[in-house]
């Protein structure tokens, strides 16, 4: 899919793609707006975004430009996992999901919960790298597990390259981490959370 909109999407396997894009680059989304990824398992799979935000499962997810929160609203990705022979490449990227964030310059962002969910992959890039998620803002990670391996020269991260208000709960990181500026064996750089 090239973008999403308050989709949900279950249960996909994709094997043997190769994706190279500008920004906004996933394997399975580029541009994911409130939807739910349940049940997806990623294999051999490389991405490339010259730009910023690419993902082994998505390149962006949260709440897309132009579009008011509800109180109500929280996106989720639960059980999905990025395996071996998958290659991420670029700037804001991830081993599941590039950027989880926002686009409205007001108010808080959409709460995300990304939980039971695995990485395996090989990322490079210039920052803002990590093995789940390149930059991530208002959500919870949960029992999430990573063996990735992450060279990027700044805010390198196992599980996430850099967050802001995030809390990490029964996760571990057994990431293979190559960083010289803010960069961390669980978060390269986080502003608030735990």
């Amino acid at each position: 899919f090239g973008c999403t909109n308050g989709a949900v999407i279950q249960n996909v396997t994709l094997k043997n793609c190769r994706l190279n894009g500008t920004q906004y680059t996933g394997a399975l989304v580029g541009y994911a707006g409130l939807t739910d990824i349940s049940g997806c398992y990623i294999d051999d799979v490389s991405v490339t975004c010259e730009v910023r935000s690419a993902g082994g499962l998505a390149g962006f997810f949260g709440l897309p430009y132009g579009v008011s929160q509800n109180s109500y609203d929280t996106c989720h990705i639960v059980d999905c996992h990025v395996n071996q022979g998958v290659t991420v490449y670029g700037k804001l990227s991830g081993g599941l999901v590039g950027e989880i964030t926002e686009y409205l310059l007001w108010g808080p962002s959409v709460p995300t919960i990304v939980s039971n969910c695995t990485g395996n992959a090989v990322m490079m890039g210039t920052e803002c790298f990590g093995g789940l998620v390149g930059f991530m803002r208002n959500g919870e990670m949960e029992s999430c597990r990573c063996w990735n391996e992450v060279h990027s020269p700044q805010y390198a991260g196992g599980m996430v390259g850099m967050g802001i208000n995030v809390n990490f709960t029964d996760c571990q990181n057994g990431a293979n981490l190559t960083g010289n500026y803010q960069s961390g064996g669980m978060v390269g750089k986080l502003y608030g959370g735990n």
